[in-house]
């Protein structure tokens, strides 16, 4: 189920479904650790003997944010009940401080009391070994630790706090405990554990209102302070600094999208800040963090590709935020090695390596585990920092331990013959060969590196430039389809040789994204056209598949694939590149409304939709999606202005 409702700050993540229940609590890194572990907590209501929690069936909801910021703003209405609840939501900018406020409507008339139910069933660090739960009378609230996480779940009208067993044996957890409108007060609970918490309403004329608080904390003893500042803060507090960081932080993008429509411009502003929840301040920038994923391998999306990482890093730069982008680059350097002087597949939020299934072998033989496309993609999203900022010192420092060594790198890692990579792992992560995406930005980045002497040192800049004419020699030399005439996916390493893998794929657009080849090449027109031919999606919602027959999450069988955003972004990126007069724009502009059209209520991408009819599938939101309707809209406009 994608999460309509994202709440991040760099160090504290809340994600919410369509039902408003949160499913993703993560602390203290942006995707590590994930305290729910694919459980939800509860919100229920007992309402006159009667009672319903937020996922039950009898509800119908429509949930916003506040227009340009992102405070939750949601109406949830129980006829069955006889309530309207107006939901108000924030999280502090800078303090890992959630708060949530429920105004509740009898829609009878009749004044009935109302009582409002959390229940918090943690896994903290991801497993329920040794957490414990209790009710903190003080606090007015209930409270959860284990070694160094602890949370706090309460607020000012808290009356009454049960804690119980969950998820073995018989144990099914507190929450059954509410549904009478009472709590048994069990004060404490250890192992597998959860909490329920009673809230009073606090009276505004009819309007029966109700504050529920979350805080998080490194400690038991820390997480005290933290609920006496939340105090202090109140509801109100919080959700006032939250509006005010959103619009400053979006000022400048605003400005730079002025020229566009309303709604791509506001499309992009939530892009930029749904790229933010999903970036931790420590530099990792996640590709999504919605835990329903789950589901399908027993494993998430919430690590650091260090090539989605350089794509939406770059994104930040060009929508004027170089401090994340900085942060990832910080958060880069340490990962290159003597014996390791390149990236590998993904990282965990704390800079260690992620899960992976690129094996260290190939045909029995050690091998190299890597995309070569990732360590290009951050050489060049590095150079092209280096530009925006001209920071000499962070130039040279992030020069020696970085760039020098990877480009160094990058040229020995080519067969000298053909002039081209050795084989490695393919952007979609899924096959071993000489791929066009790679090969692509490896000359974006080998070239841009030729031309910055000053920070690498004129005998590597020239190489590098050498390198970068001979790769794009063997690209066109071996790499051409032999129907389409446009370049192949990949060349496949088989015994004797290569074999061409002749899919269309719309990553063979790299070429004239990053400048590897110019656009007016023949070749990259007839990859162009073959893209469009073969792997764009007619009918249906439109929008360009990653390859003809795609199968991740595959519906359709009349369809190339499933249409994904970043492929979509890819073409209108494309035709804007190519632009000649204004008129050359209004196809772009239809591609970026597409975008729109598919985004949820909430302004929430999907990685990918169904062809058909729309559905949202795999992770959403998906980071990567984000930073592609941000980078098209900047080129839109930028675009727009030079014609």
């Amino acid at each position: 189920m994608p999460r309509p409702l994202v709440y991040g700050n760099g160090s504290f993540l809340i994600q919410a479904d369509h039902s408003a229940l949160i499913r993703d609590l993560y602390y203290p890194y942006v995707g590590q650790w994930n305290h729910l572990a694919g459980r939800a907590i509860r919100t229920g209501f007992w309402v006159a003997g009667n009672f319903a929690w937020l996922e039950d069936h009898g509800w119908q909801r429509s949930l916003l944010y506040e227009e340009d910021v992102l405070i939750g703003s949601s109406l949830l209405t129980h006829p069955g009940l006889g309530i309207k609840v107006e939901l108000r939501e924030a999280l502090h900018p800078e303090k890992p401080y959630f708060v949530r406020q429920f105004r509740v409507t009898d829609l009878h008339g009749a004044g009935r009391e109302v009582r409002l139910f959390t229940n918090q069933p943690l896994c903290l660090a991801e497993n329920d070994i040794g957490d414990t739960a209790m009710w903190r009378p003080e606090l007015h609230g209930a409270t959860h630790f284990k070694h160094r996480h602890a949370a706090y779940f309460g607020g000012p009208t808290v009356d009454a706090v049960t804690t119980g067993m969950k998820d073995f044996d018989a144990h099914e957890g507190s929450w059954l405990d509410a549904m009478d409108g009472e709590l048994g007060w069990n004060p404490i609970a250890q192992g597998s554990c959860d909490s329920t918490v009673r809230y009073l309403a606090r009276k505004e004329g009819e309007v029966q209102v109700f504050d529920a608080w979350i805080a998080m904390a490194d400690s038991l003893d820390d997480l005290a302070g933290c609920v006496t500042e939340l105090r202090t803060l109140g509801t109100e507090g919080v959700i006032a600094a939250s509006r005010q960081a959103w619009h400053d932080y979006s000022d400048e993008l605003e400005q730079k999208l002025a020229a566009l429509e309303e709604a791509p411009r506001k499309l992009a502003t939530r892009s930029l800040h749904l790229i933010h929840t999903q970036s931790d301040d420590r530099g990792a920038i996640l590709a999504a963090n919605d835990s329903d994923i789950l589901k399908t391998n027993r494993a998430t999306y919430s690590f650091l590709w260090p090539r989605d990482g350089a794509l939406v890093a770059m994104a930040l730069d060009q929508a004027g935020h170089p401090e994340l982008s900085r942060a990832f680059l910080e958060f880069c350097i340490p990962l290159i090695r003597p014996d390791r002087p390149f990236l590998l597949h993904k990282y965990s939020p704390d800079g260690t390596i992620g899960a992976t299934w690129h094996p260290w072998v190939h045909n029995r033989l050690p091998a190299v585990p890597m995309q070569q496309d990732e360590t290009s993609l951050t050489i060049l999203c590095g150079l092209r920092h280096l530009d925006a900022t001209q920071d000499e010192g962070f130039a040279a420092r992030f020069s020696k331990e970085f760039l020098i060594p990877t480009l160094e790198f990058t040229l020995e890692h080519r067969d000298l013959q053909s002039g081209l990579p050795i084989p490695s792992w393919d952007l979609w992560e899924e096959r071993h060969g000489i791929h066009a995406y790679t090969v692509a930005t490896t000359i974006a980045a080998l070239a841009h590196a030729s031309q910055r002497p000053q920070w690498i040192g004129e005998e590597l800049a020239h190489l590098c430039k050498l390198g970068a004419d001979a790769m794009r020699d063997g690209a066109l030399k071996g790499m051409i389809h032999p129907s389409t005439g446009g370049f192949l996916r990949r060349l496949e390493e088989v015994p004797g040789g290569f074999l061409p893998d002749q899919t269309v794929d719309a990553a063979t657009l790299a070429f004239g994204l990053f400048g590897a080849l110019p656009w007016s090449h023949p070749v990259n027109q007839a990859t162009l056209a073959a893209v469009r031919n073969l792997v764009e999606i007619k009918g249906g919602i439109g929008g360009v598949a990653r390859y003809e027959r795609d199968y991740y999450f595959r519906k359709v069988e009349h369809q190339p694939g499933n249409p994904w955003v970043i492929c979509t972004m890819w073409l209108a990126q494309a035709l804007i590149q190519q632009a000649q007069r204004v008129a050359d724009l209004e196809e772009p502009k239809q591609w970026l409304r597409w975008a729109v059209d598919r985004a949820d209520t909430t302004g929430v991408l999907s990685e990918q939709y169904h062809p058909d009819h729309g559905e949202p599938l795999s992770v959403s939101p998906l980071t990567w999606s984000h930073a592609e309707v941000l980078r098209t809209s900047l080129m839109l406009a930028d675009r727009m202005r030079e014609l």
